[in-house]
């Protein structure tokens, strides 16, 4: 009883409160119209003052604080909830007897992140009836925007020595804008979508999920929503707000909040300590049935609630571990390639040799084997002529001279494979400095995007970064290939040239032997000198593949230089702005937490009460049953 009197009393002041603010906000809103302009005129006036004089209260939001639920504390404080701002726009206008109706939906707000599913509405806004027509109008998106502010210190720190900070302060900055006055369908579909799709005014409107998805093709039918509006028309603004919760679980099946809130803001006005006779009987079965709706409804979303707070938990500690596990990888990298590019002098074709031996060898050869060109001595007397001997010497010269062509053919080939290679390395080398570069900016740029506070660029830092990684990685995979063909290349050419050479002097060595048991001495001496001139020439040849591969390795090593430099800056940034991102991340982690734990708060009140209640109804039920069947 005494729960009742105290309930009606604070109900009477509670009005004489409203009924007095109401003559304050009805003088103030007839100060500001101009009788003789339309309607639609009257309310744009409103909301020209209102989006100029009222502010968003960002500190509201970061605290986790709910609507008073009363327009006249929005007007005395001069900020408020989007829903404070929102119903005190339709109070003002249902003063000058504009239909007016705050509604409540999701957003893509400041605050938004694509990775979390909405589980609640977190917006509001009015709709309006001028001219047989309904507009929407968005006060508080109208009256400014959210930012975030940073000391100088801060700045200055982070922009000299790289020091990493998370913490922010957001606040509201003020900034009248006419676009949200009669917003286009087409803008809520993209930025903004009420709990009940009838609101989007359309037989075919934009489903939930695609406007959860970003897909803007997906419709859904809704033939009906004309009807529906006339159902709610001329009930007060709680009704209304009432039924959307109730009504949005059925186009969101993850929404079990409102739902629940719905239903407990519904019953908050439910008279329990009547009691029970048979004409009320009823009411108390429908009070039962919503009390186990709001706590069933309450269970699920702590379930749904719980479950994407360690999965969103779990994605981003998988994001800090791919970041630390990609910086970690191209630290790896860039030592790797230091390493190389200084050993980079050694030879292509062989650890153990070095071009300048190799050039000093050949042009050893060529030396002998020019001594070798004196001609010989002519004997006068008659020789010994062995024709078997003669015979198998002669097939082995010429099984010899048809082998030269096989040598010579990969020699004239390969040496212009050389050139070709050093244009695909080139090539390579071009693109592995383009994606350096590009990195680099990513790096440089990732501040900014923890600066903007955006969850959504960090993760797409983190997953472009990963590309260009990965192309850095296929880039240099390419340069190891091209130099293993590279090596192969001057292996195939050595071995080829060493062949030749072996076979010319097995010819000079043939000639010789003839010249012994033969009287052809002039014949056989130009012939000898012939091979020897083609062993020169195939020394020389050789030579000029060397200086090739000399010159291509003096290429690389300058291109080398470049590239190990811009690894070695990766290396210092990626250590600087790992720390940063990792600050980003404990920062959000905690926010994230810290949401959660107030919507446990919020949770667990309303199950208790709601609880609390279906347990005193289901006692009264069971003990009016039991008096009718005594009876």
């Amino acid at each position: 009883m005494i729960r009742r009197i105290i309930y009606i009393a604070f109900l009477v002041n509670l009005s004489i409160i409203s009924t007095y603010a109401q003559s304050a906000i009805q003088e103030l809103t007839k100060s500001l119209i101009d009788t003789n302009n339309s309607k639609y005129e009257q309310a744009f006036g409103i909301y020209t003052w209102l989006t100029n004089n009222i502010k968003l209260d960002v500190k509201a939001i970061n605290n986790g604080e709910y609507s008073s639920g009363l327009p006249e504390q929005t007007l005395k404080k001069g900020k408020g909830l989007a829903e404070d701002i929102a119903t005190l726009y339709e109070a003002m206008c249902r003063t000058i007897d504009i239909e007016a109706y705050t509604i409540s939906g999701y957003s893509k707000n400041y605050f938004y992140n694509k990775n979390i599913p909405f589980l609640r509405s977190n917006h509001h806004w009015t709709i309006l009836h001028i001219n047989d027509e309904w507009i929407h109008v968005d006060p508080s998106w109208g009256s400014g925007s959210i930012n975030a502010r940073y000391t100088g210190t801060q700045k200055a720190l982070y922009a000299v020595f790289r020091i990493a900070y998370a913490k922010k302060k957001t606040y509201f900055t003020q900034q009248p804008s006419d676009e949200f006055f009669d917003v286009p369908i087409t803008y809520l579909e993209e930025k903004q979508y009420p709990l009940d799709p009838k609101w989007l005014l359309s037989k075919n409107p934009l489903s939930f999920k695609a406007f959860e998805n970003d897909t803007l093709s997906d419709k859904t039918d809704y033939p009906f929503f004309k009807e529906e509006i006339e159902k709610i028309r001329n009930k007060n603004s709680d009704y209304v707000l009432q039924l959307e919760g109730i009504n949005g679980n059925k186009y969101n099946k993850n929404n079990y909040f409102d739902l629940a809130n719905g239903y407990y803001i519904r019953s908050l006005q439910y008279d329990l300590e009547r009691t029970i006779n048979e004409k009320n009987y009823y009411q108390f079965e429908k009070y039962f049935y919503e009390y186990t709706t709001i706590v069933d409804a309450i269970e699920r979303h702590k379930i749904l609630t719980d479950s994407v707070y360690r999965a969103r938990k779990n994605y981003l500690r998988e994001v800090a571990r791919d970041q630390k596990r990609l910086t970690g990888r191209i630290k790896s990298k860039a030592k790797k390639a230091q390493d190389r590019f200084r050993s980079g002098q050694k030879s292509i074709v062989g650890k153990s040799s070095s071009y300048k031996k190799k050039m000093t060898g050949y042009q050893v050869n060529i030396g002998r084997t020019e001594i070798k060109k004196i001609p010989l001595v002519l004997k006068k007397e008659l020789l010994y002529t062995d024709t078997n001997q003669y015979n198998q010497l002669v097939n082995e010269l010429a099984a010899l001279e048809e082998q030269v062509p096989e040598f010579l053919v990969p020699l004239d080939s390969l040496i212009y494979v050389v050139d070709n290679f050093s244009n695909i390395d080139a090539q390579i080398n071009d693109s592995i400095a383009r994606a350096n570069i590009v990195f680099k900016k990513n790096i440089e740029i990732l501040g900014n995007m923890v600066l903007q506070g955006k969850e959504e660029n960090i993760i797409d830092y983190v997953d472009s970064l990963k590309t260009i990684y990965k192309e850095i990685e296929d880039f240099l995979d390419d340069k190891k290939t091209a130099k293993s063909d590279l090596q192969n290349t001057g292996r195939a050419y050595y071995k080829n040239a060493g062949e030749l050479q072996k076979n010319l002097k097995k010819q000079m060595g043939l000639y010789t032997k003839l010249h012994k048991i033969t009287e052809n001495a002039d014949t056989l001496l130009i012939a000898y000198n012939a091979t020897i001139d083609k062993l020169i020439a195939s020394y020389r040849h050789a030579i000029s593949f060397t200086s090739k591969l000399k010159n291509h390795n003096e290429i690389q090593s300058d291109i080398s230089e470049l590239n190990r430099d811009a690894l070695k800056e990766q290396k210092k940034s990626i250590a600087r702005e790992n720390k940063f991102f990792l600050a980003w991340y404990e920062n959000h982690t905690a926010r994230e937490k810290e949401v959660y734990e107030r919507e446990k708060v919020i949770i667990k009140t309303i199950r208790s009460s709601s609880l609390r209640n279906q347990k005193t109804l289901e006692m009264k039920l069971n003990k009016f049953a039991q008096q009718q069947t005594s009876f």
